[in-house]
């Protein structure tokens, strides 16, 4: 029996992709037990609880944070697993921040210089599983996150990704990663607290 290569494999995902959002890459090739949606719902209120009270606090030691969001849990009488909102909106907020510099830093250069800054520079300084975010773009209540991005520069970068993969499972674990440190991607993206 004939059938498909890897890579051929690759390029027909690729394409049926190409203007996906992020939740539906997500759910189509994350690991089914990983995206479970968490018992607690995303509520920004209670984001701003945990972002208000740790503007201050020095993260450095995670064990620190982790007793300073039950802490914080605790005093406002939150649901357990209300600390996982506080680190969606970190996650996410960081991310756009950074997310920021692609733009700045490759909207006066080419399409091909784009996708080498994006997985020789950007990515140096974030898990790789980030990737998935830039390249599929957040669509939640009625707003879209694509971070000032380009189409025809996401779709060179989303080129320059699936060039690289070697198969579709290390596709699936890169967005099982991400989905495993994001369970609240189906509400990204957040708003700015």
């Amino acid at each position: 029996m004939f059938g498909f290569s890897k890579k051929e494999k690759l390029e027909k995902i690729h394409k049926q992709i190409r203007d996906a959002s992020l939740r539906e890459v997500v759910e189509r090739f994350a690991d089914p037990e990983i995206i479970v949606p968490p018992k607690v719902k995303f509520d920004k209120n209670i984001a701003e609880i945990y972002c208000t009270k740790n503007r201050i606090f020095n993260f450095d030691n995670i064990e620190e944070l982790n007793d300073r969001l039950i802490k914080i849990t605790k005093e406002n009488e939150l649901e357990e697993g209300s600390e996982l909102i506080y680190f969606a909106q970190s996650n996410w907020d960081a991310l756009r921040k950074y997310a920021l510099d692609l733009p700045t830093d490759t909207r006066l250069y080419s399409k091909a210089y784009a996708v080498e800054y994006l997985f020789t520079s950007w990515i140096k300084n974030v898990p790789e599983h980030y990737v998935i975010p830039i390249l599929f773009p957040a669509k939640a209540g009625g707003k879209i996150e694509d971070f000032r991005i380009d189409r025809e520069y996401r779709y060179a970068m989303m080129g320059g990704l699936f060039a690289i993969l070697d198969s579709v499972e290390t596709f699936k674990s890169i967005v099982s990663s991400f989905a495993k440190e994001n369970p609240y991607f189906r509400d990204y993206p957040l708003q700015d607290i």
